[in-house]
């Protein structure tokens, strides 16, 4: 059902897809345009696949903090979703803010000093 929208944004962006995992999670790479997502049959997997699209949109390279990347990510997905008038549940906002929040905590236990805390 919502395979569409992902379709027309990797052709858009030139983007490679490995094969669709069978997991809720993703991974982008860059360097390469190449993501990995869930197939998108769901609004929360669409939501993920739109997030790791918007990694490599945005051109997140390690340039900028991991978390300030995430935001950034979810914030694209998001707002993708508004705008093909997919509706946004209470479990996709958690998410968003489970995935955000453990970035930050990753930052931390890594050393940044930073007083940042995430709570939408």
């Amino acid at each position: 059902m919502y395979e569409y929208l992902i379709r027309n944004l990797i052709l858009e962006n030139n983007i490679k897809v490995k094969p669709f995992l069978n997991r809720l999670r993703g991974c982008a790479y860059p360097e390469s345009r190449t993501i990995e997502i869930p197939y998108p049959n769901t609004k929360l997997r669409l939501s993920i696949a739109l997030h790791e699209v918007g990694h490599i949109v945005l051109n997140h390279n390690n340039t900028k903090k991991r978390y300030i990347e995430e935001i950034e990510a979810w914030d694209y997905a998001l707002k993708l979703m508004k705008l093909n008038n997919i509706p946004i549940s209470n479990k996709l906002r958690l998410k968003r803010k489970k995935s955000i929040n453990y970035a930050i905590g990753k930052a931390k236990r890594r050393g940044l000093k930073d007083r940042v805390s995430y709570m939408p």
